[in-house]
């Protein structure tokens, strides 16, 4: 606040607290000097706050420059507040929106399986997406239903390879 806006600030608590001291040049040296970083629109609000406030009815105190600069320092931790909640309510509506598709733990452990070999973590991820998806038709040779391996004549379950043929051809002509 400058020195015209602190005599301002001084002839509201004056007219409405009677015992508010005189705005000579000297105290309204002081009061600019500690409230020169208080913006001057906050003056006159601070003073109608302060003597509407507990503080003053209970105690029937004079304004400071204190109150007023404590009033400017709530309404800043206030204000700050406020925007913090918007940024957040803006950063939780940005991900709500943001479209999902959530690995599977299968592309996730083939990551890892990967970068534990020294391969190429994006190569594994696709090839484990790619068994997944053979996996969704039914083989035609061995009658395995989705989701099921596929199995040998006798019975057993693939152990080289992850599907017949037939099966794979049909889930790429799915594609």
């Amino acid at each position: 606040m400058n020195t015209d806006e602190v005599r301002a600030c001084m002839a509201v608590a004056a007219a409405i607290d009677p015992t508010m001291p005189a705005a000579d040049d000297d105290v309204v040296a002081v009061w600019a000097a500690m409230l020169d970083d208080v913006p001057g629109k906050i003056g006159a609000s601070a003073v109608h706050w302060y003597y509407r406030s507990d503080a003053y009815r209970d105690h029937k105190r004079t304004i400071t420059p204190a109150d007023i600069f404590g009033y400017y320092k709530r309404q800043a931790n206030d204000w700050r507040e406020k925007q913090k909640a918007k940024e957040i309510i803006a950063a939780e509506r940005a991900i709500e929106a943001a479209p999902r598709e959530l690995p599977s733990i299968h592309g996730l452990f083939a990551r890892f399986q990967a970068e534990k070999r020294g391969q190429d973590p994006d190569m594994a991820e696709a090839d484990a997406s790619a068994r997944r998806f053979v996996m969704t038709v039914t083989c035609p040779y061995c009658k395995a239903q989705p989701g099921q391996q596929c199995t040998t004549i006798t019975g057993r379950v693939l152990a080289r390879e992850l599907a017949h043929p037939k099966r794979i051809e049909v889930a790429h002509a799915h594609i």
